[in-house]
């Protein structure tokens, strides 16, 4: 009996202490749980790695630049460990960070970082961030601190597109690339021969639904830094779903040596408009069309057809007043409700012109157009159609007297007189070997 009640109270003593045990382990799981785990894909020969804690993270030789991802590193473990919500101590919260070194010499380095974030209870999130280095001063580059001369970059990519992809995107996104520049790409790489950036062709500020594309160096010479331009040639490494590897042709054919003039057209869409879009699409021209917002909405075919023929559509505010004598909500109303209208009309489409009725414009009326990112767009020519107009004769006369090349010239839709005029002018200005073109196309040449 004694011998029974010895091994019961050596069970007993064995459970109580393995209960202790057992109560050590799980206080020291709670309280010091795994640290933030932040794992590498691929190192080149000149990384090398730290560890610390389970942390790993390229090193350069720049300690400015190995701080410079230290610091990103450290923000993105801060921002995951604050959005756990008291949920710090359950195991299945985990961050991993892996690496890539897309391109490296003595004076750049490239990284692409890929996130993954597990917070309990809900699907994982997935991230890819791209890190352009400048090892000299170790700071991190944006996109327009690669280039010498940001003009054209738009257009260049407008040009791929509508000659080689012009199916992949509508014709509101394609007109959007011509105002695109280097300060709209927030993610960005340099890789062998290429530098390459993500892209939300509908709209270039978002950063959801963006898609992969890449310029040959040799095709951005003369607007990209030399250092930036890397020597090594080859495919990109980074699938991609357009590159740009050679120069594209205009995609318009314009000859930029050629005579060039851009007829615009105010204070439409009118019932005459599309006796205009007829003649200009049956002698392969262009034109600018600067609309009135109130009058957008009862014509949107014909609006639609404008944009979709190849032609251009600028704003001319919603009510055809004179923009420095209303105040600022009036202006406000006047240019943001003109470009909803046109926007709903075309599926999109954004003017990035604005002509002000009758010209007038004063300091403060162009801050504002420059903050809507709307360019004063006036005329060199005035046909003074709207003195005349019963008189087609006078208005073709004014037409052909002001032809030459890189002229603006100014016409009304609105009026039959001046209509007629324009079907009389449009194919004797072909003939004498004018191109009629946009006047953003004319800009780019002129």
């Amino acid at each position: 009996m004694r011998n029974v009640r010895r091994h019961q109270s050596l069970a007993d003593a064995l459970f109580f202490l393995s209960a202790i045990f057992l109560l050590i382990i799980l206080q020291y799981v709670f309280l010091h749980p795994s640290p933030t785990n932040i794992l590498r894909t691929q190192l080149t020969p000149r990384e090398r790695i730290v560890q610390n804690n389970e942390t790993t993270f390229p090193v350069f030789k720049s300690e400015k630049a190995t701080a410079t991802v230290r610091g990103y590193i450290g923000k993105e473990a801060e921002s995951f460990d604050s959005g756990l919500n008291g949920g710090s101590f359950d195991p299945r919260n985990k961050l991993v960070i892996g690496y890539t070194i897309l391109y490296q010499d003595d004076r750049i380095a490239s990284i692409r970082f890929s996130e993954q974030k597990r917070h309990a209870g809900q699907p994982t999130e997935l991230a890819t961030r791209f890190m352009t280095l400048d090892l000299g001063s170790g700071r991190e580059l944006a996109f327009k601190d690669l280039f010498v001369k940001t003009e054209g970059f738009g257009s260049l990519l407008y040009d791929y597109f509508k000659q080689d992809h012009g199916n992949d995107l509508s014709i509101a996104q394609q007109f959007g690339l011509l105002k695109l520049t280097p300060e709209n790409i927030h993610q960005f790489w340099v890789e062998p021969g290429y530098i390459g950036f993500m892209l939300n062709f509908q709209n270039p500020t978002e950063s959801q639904d963006q898609k992969r594309m890449s310029i040959a160096g040799t095709v951005l010479s003369g607007s990209v830094k030399p250092e930036y331009i890397t020597a090594k040639k080859g495919d990109t490494p980074l699938p991609v779903a357009y590159i740009v590897s050679s120069k594209p042709k205009p995609a318009d054919e314009i000859d930029p040596n050629g005579k060039m003039i851009a007829l615009t057209f105010d204070d439409g869409p009118g019932p005459f408009t599309d006796r205009v879009l007829d003649v200009l699409k049956q002698y392969h021209a262009h034109a600018t069309f600067f609309m009135i917002g109130r009058q957008v909405g009862g014509r949107a075919t014909t609006v639609n057809r404008v944009v979709t023929e190849g032609n251009e559509i600028g704003n001319h505010s919603w009510d055809h007043v004179s923009l420095p004598t209303i105040g600022q909500p009036r202006l406000t109303q006047e240019i943001l409700d003109t470009q909803r209208a046109i926007q709903a009309a075309t599926g999109g489409y954004t003017p990035i012109l604005m002509r002000p009725p009758y010209g007038a414009v004063n300091p403060a009326v162009q801050n504002y157009l420059t903050s809507q990112g709307l360019r004063t767009a006036l005329w060199t020519a005035d046909t003074q159609d709207w003195r005349h107009q019963d008189n087609s004769q006078s208005t073709y006369a004014a037409i052909m007297g002001a032809a030459n090349d890189g002229q603006v010239i100014l016409v009304h839709d609105i009026h039959q007189a001046s209509v007629e005029a324009v079907e009389r002018a449009v194919p004797e200005l072909r003939q004498q070997g004018y191109q009629l073109v946009t006047m953003s196309e004319l800009e780019r040449y002129r």
